[in-house]
């Protein structure tokens, strides 16, 4: 039997055997003995992917790997690339075919190790999380199931890790604390927990402790102690777990004899081998094809040298051979050649250490069942061996006795630097914090609502309920609003804050609030600024996210819990042109359109389709093509290039705009909302920005913020009554606001702060234009119709005289009305002409006439003379019936007058009495016309009864 296993491992297609290829060793760890290890061999490291000597240049986290036709890498950037077999998905890149180049396994990022078994594979992620994919049919990928995976997905439980490990069919992870959890395939006692039992989730060891190391060879086990001695367990026909152990297999860790002194491990199928700190490699175990290294073919139970290799500096095993980096970066290696793998030339097997033809310069090593890799300091990857499978990586499925290129593939990325990626400053004019607002308007900043932390940048305390300027705040790009925090962005990129900074949010170096706008010092260059609850983003032109401030929930993606009182780069993040910082959680839009986010988790905000905390950024999947973000308190919102809206996170109140109140944790559309232009998210509701200019709110109704005129919560979304033209909206937590290109503002919801800036402390469930911006006429103060004469003022389509003047009480000209109506409707050609001869309100007349609210009884008229009140209810009445504007449809003074009062447009002068004669006054005018624009917006207006009655004797 043994000589006919003999003859099969010495054929050519011995990768047909359930063999394995190694994977890691030692990683240093946050632990007392780590910097003894790194002085002593300092040029120590993973077995597969290794930072070595002081002659051998560091390539950081840069490793690669393989398993049974298929190879791993991972680049310095974090991202992981496989190609060859996609088997059972172990490539991670989906359906199952060969693959004979790199493609990079897209949902990962931050990875600081891989590792490869038979024909699964596994990662770990910089926050100590592990990813896996491939082969499951002993519960090797640890996620409860014999089902493989096609593509990764987090193990459950798994956190604090600091290294893994593959063999044949099971994974092994070290902890921080010095431990190790294992699980898969336990048939040899390989999961080394005293059982023989297989392990579908991953299962805590009680010893070995104090492991600073690990590797996983096909059946069996090692791990480097803190005193630099191994333990193993597992398969030991061979005598690879070493000659403390008399039996043919062990299912507890056994200390292997002649190993002080090691630094790093490797586990080839059946041996296995050591790096000690002097250089030398000593190994154990199988030895039919010479892949002990001791000019022999004779198994061994226990660690001896290997003849010639004593400048060592990094080790890797494959299934049955060796190679080595020296430390001039030459490599050499013995064993097993069927395929080429020792890189002589030729398929003969060495018992010896013999070089491999023509590499130098070589940083990493790596190797799969049958194949060897090496990656030089410049980044390129060489690979030599078996490629049946296309794992070369060459391009072809042709294997190779000497080393070849991988074309056109590197593993050294350099992050992008400025100049090859440049975000404009986005311009923003309204924000919106927890119950105040800012506005930056005619080249003023505005602020009015709660100031309890000096929010309102007024030099004061004390809230207002009408907007007031800000003071000191210069030419303003961008506003921005925290929970009660404020910011500006300049021109010049740089960002002025005042407010609360309880965590140093403002960017000032203090942690003092702030009543006036000041410079922000840590933050420059920066084209877009995001601030939450108690922490704030800038993006910078460059494409990279900074961060500052409150870090309790991983707000500053660093991995840790401590708040940032300097700003931190948000690492993993680059090519990014859009940010939105929620209370606690963070989003970031890239060039590409892809989405990542970070922070809390708790309500599935983060969309990765999970409910777990992140304090490293993770992509959201499932989204391509978006435009903008926005994130509201703990839910999220994403908008797509084709006008649709996606959302996630909490949903108690119908904030996803779904149908239901299901909280999310992947996106899901909202329905029935096309068209959109710009999102917003409030603490518990949603709002957009139609293309055409109207705003739809879905969530939390309960203060008025959705704008219907009901107090009610909405799942799906409804209109804002009453606004034309907006160009963007701004949530706070309970209160909603939107401005139009010319500056008009609205307001609606809670005003208990006077957020709403109509001089009131009373909610409002429908919007209201906020007033008082400019400078009041002379002769309005007090007059009935100021707030209304403002607010028209406000919208553009009304002004004053040049001495201040605004002549509430005079007469209106019929031509005068033209223009005022024309500007108020927004309709196209509406502009004033004086070439040609023709009279300067001819365009407003035809802009009236083509739109059909102007007829020939309209149109026949002295235009010099003053307009009537029933001049003004026919208007009144075809702008806000449609069906009535047909050339030949007649309309008796009655009529009007009568449809007008019902409509609540016109109003009786006293005791109800119409006066449908009577001259128009300019206060009169603009009233009607504001009038009118709430009916035609869909709002409601009260109905004066005796006017009604009235109405009805005419």
């Amino acid at each position: 039997m043994l000589q006919q296993q003999r003859k099969l491992i010495r054929g050519r297609n011995r990768w047909l055997l359930p063999v394995f290829r190694l994977m890691l060793v030692v990683q240093l760890l946050a632990m007392t003995a780590a910097p003894v290890w790194a002085e002593e061999a300092p040029a120590a490291q993973s077995a597969d992917s290794t930072e070595a000597g002081p002659s051998v240049k560091s390539l950081g986290i840069v490793q690669i790997t393989g398993g049974l036709g298929h190879t791993v890498a991972l680049k310095s950037d974090g991202s992981v690339w496989t190609w060859g077999d996609s088997l059972h998905g172990k490539l991670g890149t989906g359906p199952n075919v060969y693959r004979y180049a790199p493609t990079q396994v897209k949902p990962l990022f931050d990875i600081t190790s891989i590792a490869a078994g038979l024909n699964h594979t596994l990662a770990l992620r910089k926050d100590g999380t592990v990813w896996a994919w491939g082969q499951n049919t002993n519960g090797q990928l640890g996620d409860g199931t014999l089902t493989d995976r096609p593509e990764p997905f987090e193990i459950e439980g798994l956190t604090n890790i600091v290294a893994i490990a593959a063999g044949n069919n099971y994974s092994a992870a070290l902890k921080g604390d010095g431990t190790i959890v294992t699980w898969g395939d336990n048939s040899k006692g390989q999961l080394g927990d005293s059982t023989y039992d297989p392990k579908l989730t991953p299962s805590q060891l009680s010893y070995p402790t104090n492991v600073i190391g690990i590797a996983a060879g096909g059946m069996h086990m090692l791990a480097l102690l803190s005193n630099h001695t191994v333990v193993a367990w597992g398969d030991n026909t061979y005598g690879q777990v070493g000659n403390a152990e008399t039996q043919t297999k062990t299912n507890r860790p056994t200390l292997v004899n002649f190993t002080y002194d090691t630094v790093a491990l490797a586990a080839g199928a059946n041996f296995s081998a050591l790096l000690k700190k002097d250089g030398e490699v000593w190994t154990w175990g199988y030895n039919i094809a010479g892949q002990l290294g001791n000019g022999n073919k004779t198994d061994r139970n226990f660690a001896n040298n290997v003849v010639g290799a004593d400048d060592v500096v990094s080790i890797a095993a494959g299934n049955s051979h060796m190679i080595v980096l020296h430390k001039d970066g030459s490599v050499s290696g013995w064993g097993l050649n069927n395929y080429g793998q020792l890189g002589t030339g030729d398929y003969k097997d060495s018992d010896h250490n013999v070089p491999v033809e023509g590499l130098k310069d070589v940083s990493v090593i790596g190797t799969g069942s049958f194949n060897s890799m090496a990656v030089k300091s410049d980044g390129t990857v060489w690979g030599w061996g078996n490629s049946t499978l296309g794992q070369l990586g060459d391009g072809t499925a042709t294997s190779r006795i000497l080393p070849v290129v991988v074309p056109r593939f590197n593993l050294i990325v350099q992050p992008p630097k400025g100049g090859s990626f440049a975000n404009e400053i986005q311009t923003r004019a309204l924000a919106a914090g927890d119950s105040f607002n800012l506005v930056w308007k005619r080249n003023r900043l505005w602020t009015w609502g709660e100031n309890t932390f000096g929010e309102l940048g007024t030099g004061t305390v004390g809230g207002k309920n009408v907007p007031v300027e800000a003071v000191n705040a210069g030419t303003v790009t961008a506003v921005e609003a925290g929970s009660h925090s404020a910011f500006v962005l300049k021109p010049d990129g740089t960002v002025w804050s005042w407010g609360q900074n309880v965590n140093g949010q403002l960017a000032d170096q203090t942690t003092d609030s702030k009543n006036t706008p000041a410079a922000a010092p840590l933050l420059k260059d920066v084209s877009m600024i995001s601030a939450g609850n108690a922490f704030t983003l800038a993006l910078k032109k460059d494409g990279t996210v900074w961060g500052i401030g409150d870090n309790t929930f991983g707000q500053m993606a660093d991995n840790t819990t401590e708040s940032a009182a300097n700003v931190v780069q948000i690492s993993g993040l680059f090519r990014i042109k859009a940010i939105a910082a929620g209370y606690n959680h963070a989003l970031a839009l890239a060039e590409d359109g892809t989405l990542w986010a970070w922070g809390d988790n708790s309500n599935g905000q983060l969309g990765d389709g999970s409910s777990m905390l992140r304090r490293m950024v993770v992509p959201i999947d499932g989204l391509k093509d978006v435009k903008a973000i926005a994130a509201g308190r703990n839910h999220s919102l994403a908008l797509k290039a084709d006008g649709t809206v996606y959302a996630w996170g909490y949903n108690g109140f119908g904030q996803l705009g779904d149908g239901t109140t299901t909280n999310r944790t992947a996106p899901v559309p909202v329905a029935g909302l096309t068209g959109v232009a710009s999102i917003a998210a409030g603490s518990y509701h949603s709002l957009a920005v139609k293309q055409d200019g109207t705003v739809w709110a879905w969530g939390a109704g309960s203060f008025g913020q959705l704008g219907d005129g009901s107090a009610a919560n909405r799942s799906q979304p409804v209109q804002a009554k009453g606004i034309r033209g907006a160009t963007e909206a701004a949530a706070g937590s309970y209160h909603s606001a939107a401005i139009s290109a010319e500056g008009t503002v609205w307001t609606w919801g809670a005003n208990m702060s006077g957020q709403l800036g109509d001089g009131t402390y009373k909610n409002r469930t429908v919007p209201g234009v906020v007033t008082g911006f400019d400078r009041g006429f002379s002769d309005t103060a007090g007059h009935w119709a100021e707030a209304t004469i403002a607010s028209a003022v406000d919208k553009g389509y009304a002004d004053g005289y040049p001495d201040g003047t605004f002549h509430p009480d005079g007469t209106l000209t019929r031509a005068e009305f033209a223009k005022l109506a024309a500007a108020a409707l927004k309709l196209p050609g509406a502009a004033a002409s004086g070439g040609n001869g023709q009279a300067w309100y001819q365009p407003y007349v035809e802009a009236l006439t083509k739109e059909g609210d102007y007829g020939p009884e309209e149109t026949g008229r002295a235009w010099d003379e003053p307009i009537t009140r029933a001049e003004l209810a026919r208007i009144a009445v075809k702008v806000t019936s449609p069906e009535l504007r047909a050339s030949n449809t007649a309309m008796s003074d009655a009529f009007a007058l009568q449809t007008a009062v019902s409509k609540g447009i016109l109003q009786g002068l006293d005791h109800g009495r119409l006066g449908p004669e009577e001259t128009t006054t300019r206060a009169q005018a603009v009233t009607i016309m504001e009038r009118i624009l709430t009916v035609q917006a869909g709002g409601a207006l009260p109905v004066d009864e005796a006017a009604l009655q009235q109405a009805g004797k005419e």
